[in-house]
């Protein structure tokens, strides 16, 4: 920085403000959340400007974890407004990092209170926007990661953690069986029904057509009620059935043996002169 005339001191924080006062340091760079208490009395300061920084669009896309935003003018304070007019300013977020074998019990402890203290919305960010798990740095723990994005079971306030956290593991386990049970029982009913449906539906075809012989006043329909009748009873013979679903079929091509018996009687009538059709009084 010094080749091109910038000279870095090295102070931070209150100090930082204390060196804009006295003349040491003609700009600051803060990594600070707005309502930090060394920058407030900063902010309110009129002689204090925020000053815009250049290329901030271009800096949130190449640096990870950071984002462009906009304060807007007044949105800290409205008399007098402060800041005077919108600044663009880059946010850098900051992730909470710890050992990979930090135990469960001290993984909720911090994610709770990060969440107590970060969830709320500011000038920089909307409610609950923090803590998040999106574009972590390192590897996220799986019980961090299970608090933030699900929040504690119901039983967290009121057993150990220790106890909540398999509790979560057995319900894993036991949710699938919950399932299964039911499933297991529909199962057995729905096979049933279906077996028995493919011999149900054609009792409506042999109810009809027996109907449609009632009604036969000509040798004609008589023979085009046998040639259904048969289609009806070589469908039936075909069903590939399991021997336990077989009797339906057996009843239903007894009832279709009925018919045929019709049918050859109104034949036999026929040939022997025998009205076999009853006809409309004259």
């Amino acid at each position: 920085m010094q080749d091109v005339g910038i000279d870095l001191v090295d102070v931070g924080g209150h100090d930082a403000i204390e060196a804009l006062y006295a003349n040491e340091a003609d700009a600051a760079l803060f990594v600070a959340p707005l309502d930090a208490p060394y920058l407030m009395d900063a902010i309110f300061d009129p002689e204090i400007i925020f000053v815009p920084m250049a290329l901030v669009d271009a800096l949130a896309l190449k640096l990870s974890g950071a984002n462009s935003v906009t304060v807007p003018a007044g949105s800290i304070t409205l008399d007098p407004p402060r800041p005077p007019e919108d600044v663009k300013i880059l946010a850098l977020r900051a992730s909470l990092i710890a050992a990979s074998d930090l135990h469960p019990a001290v993984t909720d402890r911090l994610v709770n209170a990060a969440k107590n203290i970060h969830s709320e919305p500011n000038i920089l960010q909307s409610a609950r926007e923090y803590p998040n798990t999106a574009s972590p740095p390192v590897p996220l723990n799986k019980i961090a990661t299970e608090l933030i994005n699900s929040g504690p079971n119901f039983l967290h306030g009121v057993l150990p953690f220790w106890i909540t956290a398999q509790f979560g593991s057995v319900l894993l386990l036991l949710l699938p069986l919950l399932f299964l049970v039911p499933f297991l029982r529909i199962v057995p009913s729905s096979y049933v029904w279906f077996q028995k449906r493919r011999v149900w539906r054609f009792y409506q075809r042999i109810a009809a057509l027996e109907e449609e012989l009632g009604k036969a006043q000509t040798s004609t329909e008589v023979e085009e009620v046998a040639k259904n009748i048969e289609e009806v009873d070589t469908a039936l013979a075909n069903l590939n059935l399991p021997l336990a679903y077989r009797q339906g079929a057996y009843d239903a091509r007894l009832h279709i043996d009925l018919i045929r018996q019709e049918i050859a009687r109104r034949r036999t009538a026929k040939n022997d002169g025998t009205p076999a059709f009853s006809s409309k009084p004259t």
